[in-house]
C-alpha cells in the first residue's frame, strides 16, 4: 500500500506511526508540497492551510498513491470532492507550547515567532506588548532560528514535540505549556482515501480511533460551519464532553465559550451549534 506524505522529519515520524498501528511496512512516497517548497512567504499570504495538502491530495485522486497522511488540523474546512477521511490515529498532544526564555512580566517587546493567525491573536490576547512575527520553516529548524537568536520565544505543538522527541525541553524554564485553546484537530494525524477505494478503506479500517475521529468530526463541523479563509483566527477543542472554542475576526474578539455535548441529536449538530455561537458573539 502507497502512502504519501510529506519530506520532514514530522512526517516521517507520524508515517511511523501509522505503520505501527497497521502493523506492517508501508510504501512511502515522499511529496513537496507548495509549503514545501516555499518556506519564506506566510501562509497566509501563500493560501492558508491547503498549501501542505494539494500536492499530496492530487497523487491520490491520481492513484499514484492509496492514502495520504496528513496533520489533520492542516487540512481545510471543505473537503475534496471524491476523497475522505474514514480513520484517525489516537490523539496526541494538542496543547500549544512556548519555547524560550521570555520574562513575560515586564513590558518589554520580545519577538515571537508563529505563523499561525490563531496563535498569533492568542499570544496579542495574553501579552498585547509582545511583537508578534511570521515564522516558516519545519520544527528542527524552527528551533534553530530561536537559539539563533531570531526570535525570543516560538510556539510549538506538543504532538509534534513528542513525535520528535524533543520533550526534554518541557522539563527546563524554556518551556511553558499555554493556556490556550488549539487548532481544530491539533494533535490528529488523518489517513485520507479515495472515497471509492473499497479495498484500501477496508484495509485501514482496524487504525481508525472511534473516540479520536468522533471528536474531530465535532470540530470539522465547526469549522465548515465558520466558513473562515486563511486568516480566520479560529480555536476549538472537544475533550470530555465539552467544546471549547473561541474566535477573533476584524478585531473582535469572542471570549472562551464552551459547550457541553448535551442533546443535539448529531455530531455534526453540536459544531455548528458552537459556530452560530461564536457568529453571534461578533455580532
Amino acid at each position: 500500500m502507497k502512502v504519501g506524505c510529506r519530506g520532514s522529519k514530522l512526517s516521517l515520524a507520524q508515517v511511523d506511526l501509522v505503520e505501527d498501528h497497521y502493523g506492517a511496512p508501508l510504501d512511502r512516497v515522499i511529496i513537496k508540497t507548495e509549503g514545501d517548497i516555499d518556506q519564506k512567504t506566510p501562509i497566509a499570504e501563500m493560501g492558508g492551510k491547503s498549501v501542505f495538502c494539494s500536492a499530496i491530495e492530487k497523487e491520490l485522486l491520481d492513484g499514484t498513491i492509496d492514502v495520504a497522511i496528513h496533520s489533520y488540523k492542516d487540512m481545510p474546512g471543505v473537503s475534496t470532492p471524491g476523497l475522505v477521511v474514514n480513520a484517525v490515529l489516537p490523539r496526541g498532544n494538542c496543547k500549544d507550547y512556548l519555547l524560550g526564555n521570555v520574562k513575560w512580566d515586564s513590558e518589554t517587546s520580545p519577538v515571537v515567532g508563529t505563523s499561525s493567525p490563531r496563535r498569533k491573536a492568542q499570544v496579542k490576547q495574553m501579552w498585547p506588548w509582545a511583537d508578534v512575527k511570521d515564522i516558516r520553516g519545519n520544527v528542527p529548524t524552527r528551533i534553530e532560528k530561536l537559539n539563533n537568536g531570531e526570535y525570543n520565544a516560538i510556539i510549538l505543538s506538543g504532538a509534534g514535540l513528542d513525535l520528535l522527541n524533543l520533550t526534554h525541553y518541557t522539563t527546563t524554564e524554556l518551556m511553558r505549556e499555554l493556556d490556550t485553546i488549539p487548532a481544530i484537530c491539533q494533535g490528529i494525524i488523518a489517513l485520507q482515501t479515495r472515497a471509492d477505494d473499497t479495498k484500501t478503506n477496508n484495509l485501514i479500517a482496524h487504525i481508525n480511533n472511534e473516540q479520536t475521529y468522533n471528536d474531530s468530526q465535532v470540530e470539522r463541523a465547526l469549522l465548515e460551519r465558520i466558513g473562515g479563509d486563511c486568516h480566520t483566527a479560529l480555536a476549538g477543542n472537544v475533550s470530555h464532553d465539552f467544546l471549547s472554542a473561541e474566535m477573533f475576526l476584524d478585531g473582535k474578539h469572542t471570549g472562551k465559550v464552551q459547550l457541553r455535548k448535551g442533546s443535539y441529536k448529531t455530531l455534526q449538530d453540536w459544531g455548528y451549534a458552537m459556530a452560530d455561537l461564536l457568529l453571534s458573539l461578533l455580532k
